[in-house]
């Protein structure tokens, strides 16, 4: 009889896996330790002679009171620092009991045109006025733009804000730092010209979309209750307040959809309240979710553990002492509510049925004028591919290219979430909530009442109506479970028409299980857009051929602003999978990385000392090029929330092959408690790296994205 055991998958941003924490102590709330000394900003910096810089000191993450010192010049209490009127190297030091930090300032020759400040911090959002002497007609710009960029950019964005300036020097900073993390303001009059430099940290606008410092974010994350081990499913939107003067924001509005299973439902909750807290270093934030109790026997507040990336985006886990998941956080476009639902999508979604068989299943639909038609043949039609457990069966099914799919729509509520409804012979119907973040990107939880055939969560990209194929370098990761135990895997290869080229690499993990590989070399394999049973321009199958066997894929891609990829269903049985599903991108090529990236590894494994657990994690690490030095700080939830962990290692996260794969150990420890990553990373271009964990006693995946 095929076992029962909890399937996790969660697409696009973390996949399932496992990992062993040694733990002394249950850890719990309180402050975010990004470093045990203090650290002063700007950390370094070139200040001409005579002329004025503005330190901070942050201590644990936070702003703290210090006594100033400074080796020359002269320093006041609030950190205000006067250079010295000859050139030279000066140290600032700040300290607080024994506790203390520094920073170094070059002081420079003297500038015909004095700027002040020379060197300062500005929170996100923040307004900072500098002067030019003399101040005739001079030009002000923001990292060589006249004027600036911008301060908030538009939802769904790529482009970067760096800030804006007014013509009598007043600047305002973006709402999330800039890649380095810094911007330089220039004035210029006539021939002479002057330059500052502004530290961006992270401020509670952070949480915002808009310059009046509110914001509406696409909540969602997948995971497990402490308990029992029931699936925990939440979706939903969330409006946030925050400004540039705090670290704290609120929360003032929204709603979720709840999904425990056998524990409870409830669906279109209201949001009644709650906080949020940003670290300014490091863009850790710990969100204070309250629910409405109309109508909710699920949950009464959720306390969520986020790292931020931009103002748009962040990973995110559950940090309660009840139950545990992984997600995200992704700001929403409300002015796209306003239009219906139209075109063609790829989605994903997985988790469980009635009977805690896993089920997973990829596919694509064209979604017009409120409906999902079974199309005309000689249309594209719609597709799916999935594997699932039969009713009285125990015996795992495979369904491959099944263009059966139908089904209906509603249009979305102010909070973008309206709810589809899916037909296909095999899986019967299933209706789901889905929350819009913009018209190219959709969140799905199940909303099917009691008693629920499954319990499922994914989520839907905009896919091409033409044959649109990856091509060049490729990288994926894929995870759900095989042989009756946690299963996951990742790749790099290129694809060159029909062909997966030479010099890929496949690694599995399967619980250290005998269909465990690492780093074999893909000796052949297949990219083909199989068009037997119709016409589906988005469905390609994907194998990946090595000494061990072939991995075969059902792939539907999806395009996004930035990237093009697809949406992965495990269709063999070589492995002995009883369900698996990921997300391939399009590589950008080998690139430095290097910089402050947000962290998220979610997983469900076993130890030694105790049965199958899950364990999700954010957090942030801090890179530098060619160098074996990691800083950072990972906050976990392995049966309880565990803050702040330091990282502690010493290894190369940004030394990639030729073909895009590297590896890593990342450590963390504090106050007894300890846990150690064997990663292996795929680099997708050098703001992204997929990860996933290869030790013989843990699986885990998840991702790397950058700051700044």
């Amino acid at each position: 009889m095929r076992k029962r055991i909890h399937f996790f998958a969660l697409p696009a941003i973390a996949f399932l896996g496992m990992m062993t924490l040694s733990a002394c102590s249950s850890g719990g709330g309180g402050s975010h330790p990004t470093v045990n000394d203090i650290v002063v900003l700007p950390g370094s910096s070139t200040v001409p002679v005579s002329q004025t810089a503005q330190f901070a000191a942050f201590l644990n993450g936070a702003s703290t009171p210090v006594t100033w010192t400074a080796s020359a010049g002269t320093i006041t209490g609030t950190g205000a620092f006067t250079a010295p009127t000859a050139a030279g190297s000066v140290t600032i030091t700040a300290t607080s009991g024994s506790d203390t930090g520094t920073a170094t300032v070059t002081v420079s020759a003297t500038q015909a045109l004095v700027l002040n400040p020379a060197a300062l911090t500005i929170p996100a959002g923040g307004l900072e006025s500098f002067t030019a002497t003399p101040g005739a007609g001079v030009i002000w710009s923001v990292n060589g733009i006249a004027s600036g960029d911008c301060v908030a950019p538009g939802v769904g964005s790529v482009t970067q804000c760096h800030g804006v300036i007014d013509g009598n020097g007043n600047y305002t900073a973006p709402l999330s730092p800039p890649t380095g993390g810094t911007v330089t303001i220039s004035a210029a009059a006539g021939a002479n010209s002057a330059t500052a430099t502004a530290t961006v940290l992270y401020s509670s606008a952070s949480l915002t979309t808009t310059t009046s410092g509110t914001g509406q974010y696409a909540l969602a994350f997948d995971g497990v209750d402490f308990n029992v081990g029931n699936p925990v499913d939440v979706a939903g939107s969330i409006v946030t307040s925050g400004s540039a003067g705090s670290s704290s924001g609120m929360i003032t509005g929204g709603e979720v959809d709840l999904n425990s299973g056998v524990s409870g439902t409830a669906f279109v909750v209201p949001v009644s309240g709650g906080s949020f807290q940003v670290g300014p270093l490091d863009g850790r934030t710990t969100i204070l979710l309250t629910l409405s109790s109309n109508g909710n026997s699920v949950a009464a507040s959720y306390t969520l553990q986020a790292t931020l990336a931009t103002n748009q985006h962040a990973l995110l886990i559950d940090f309660d002492t009840s139950d545990t998941g992984s997600g995200t956080l992704d700001a929403q476009n409300p002015t796209s509510f306003a239009t219906p639902l139209n075109g063609r999508f790829a989605f994903q979604y997985s988790g469980l049925d009635s009977n805690l068989f896993p089920v997973t299943v990829a596919g694509t639909f064209l979604a017009s004028n409120n409906s999902i038609a079974v199309n005309n043949p000689n249309a594209p039609v719609n597709a799916q591919d999935f594997t699932y457990v039969p009713s009285g069966s125990n015996t795992l099914t495979v369904v491959t290219n099944d263009i059966t799919l139908s089904g209906l729509y509603t249009n979305q509520d102010s909070f973008g979430r309206g709810t589809i409804t899916m037909n296909s012979t095999d899986l019967g119907t299933i209706n789901f909530s889905y929350y819009m973040i913009d018209q190219t990107h959709l969140k799905l939880i199940e909303i099917d009442p009691a008693p629920q055939p499954f319990i499922l969560f994914g989520e839907a990209f905009s896919s091409p109506i033409a044959t649109t194929p990856l091509t060049g370098g490729v990288v994926c990761t894929f995870g759900g479970a095989a042989n009756n135990a946690p299963y996951a895997g990742g790749a790099v290869f290129s694809i060159s028409g029909a062909a997966v080229g030479s010099g890929g690499t496949l690694d599995i993990n399967n619980s250290g299980g005998a269909g465990s590989q690492t780093n074999s070399a893909i000796t052949s394999g297949n990219y083909a857009n199989v068009l037997t049973e119709a016409n589906v321009p988005a469905r390609y199958t994907l194998s990946l051929t090595t000494s061990k066997g072939t991995t075969l894929f059902a792939a539907y891609t999806f395009v996004t602003a930035s990237t093009t990829g697809a949406e992965l269903v495990e269709i063999d049985t070589n492995n002995n999978v009883d369900g698996a599903s990921g997300t391939a991108y399009q590589r950008g090529g080998v690139s430095t990385v290097q910089g402050s990236f947000a962290l998220n590894l979610s997983g469900v494994g076993s130890s030694k000392s105790q049965p199958a657990f899950e364990q999700d994690i954010t957090g942030q690490l801090g890179l530098v090029n060619n160098s074996t030095t990691l800083t950072g700080t990972l906050d976990i939830n392995n049966g309880g929330p565990i803050p702040g962990l330091p990282v502690n290692s010493t290894s190369m996260l940004n030394a990639v092959a030729a073909n895009g794969r590297g590896t890593a150990q990342v450590n963390v420890s504090s106050n007894g408690v300890s846990a150690k990553f064997n990663l292996v990373y795929y680099q997708i271009d050098s703001n992204t790296e997929l990860l996933l964990d290869v030790d013989t006693d843990r699986v885990a995946s998840g991702m790397l994205i950058r700051q700044f």
